[in-house]
């Protein structure tokens, strides 16, 4: 697999993303007008409609044990509009925060979402370059968080590298990845065609094999791949890959 998109199938499945959370936004706030379903509605308005999936990564990467109360900088790629920093920095000190995705000035207009709430507090900074653009320089973050970002990218190889490249020697990556075979697409082809997901989608990972080399300058913290039935959306994943580590050195 190549893992490498022109620009023009890139900006197609950027524009399925923000018109899916568009339409997932607006019915949210369509059914709280409606006053339906108070207490779910209260729950998906005030943390957002990935409410439930940030704490379900959070389980599976044992609460963020491991990450230090006291931080300096810190980024999260790919963070849409929840951010699964919400949940990683409860309890944790951080100097700089920084909220990373291409869709982040789009994201803000949210007003209710956790994203926008952070932000208008003064407590995120915003970054909206692509992952394989980013303007950060290497060996700067203590934490680097990318959660089931890599699917949505132009270039894979190349957001792997700028990845493992921002996280300082003793930083910590915390990264995970819903993983799906070319035979799963094929069977649920009808499903994915109806849905359009495919569109948003451009790369999927059958396994974890591609992930593994630019690893190698981590000391493993966490490492598991969870089962289809274990995952969050069994019914569009074959698997989970999960994985945190701290950066042992510098040139990986």
């Amino acid at each position: 697999m190549r893992y490498k998109i022109d620009n023009n199938r890139w900006q197609e499945a950027q524009e399925w993303e923000k018109n899916f959370w568009d339409k997932n936004i607006q019915n949210s706030k369509s059914l709280k007008n409606l006053n339906l379903f108070k207490t779910l509605i209260k729950n998906i308005i005030s943390d957002g409609p990935d409410y439930n999936v940030n704490y379900w990564w959070s389980k599976e990467f044992d609460e963020y044990s491991f990450v230090p109360k006291l931080l300096h900088n810190v980024v999260e790629f790919g963070c849409g509009h929840t951010t699964n920093l919400r949940v990683i920095l409860k309890g944790r000190r951080a100097k700089y925060v920084f909220a990373s995705d291409p869709l982040i000035r789009h994201y803000i207009k949210y007003r209710e979402s956790p994203l926008s709430k952070k932000w208008r507090k003064g407590e995120y900074l915003l970054d909206d370059h692509p992952l394989e653009e980013t303007p950060f320089c290497s060996d700067y973050f203590d934490l680097v968080v990318c959660i089931n970002v890599l699917d949505h990218t132009r270039d894979v190889f190349l957001c792997m590298k700028n990845l493992i490249r921002v996280v300082k020697t003793n930083g910590i990556l915390i990264f995970g990845q819903n993983l799906t075979s070319e035979d799963e697409i094929k069977a649920s082809k009808e499903l994915r065609k109806s849905s359009q997901s495919h569109v948003g989608h451009p790369h999927t990972f059958p396994n974890e094999d591609i992930f593994l080399p630019y690893l190698k300058g981590f000391e493993t913290l966490i490492h598991k791949v969870l089962k289809r039935e274990e995952g969050y959306s069994p019914l569009w994943n074959t698997g989970t890959f999960i994985y945190a580590g701290k950066k042992s050195r510098s040139e990986v």
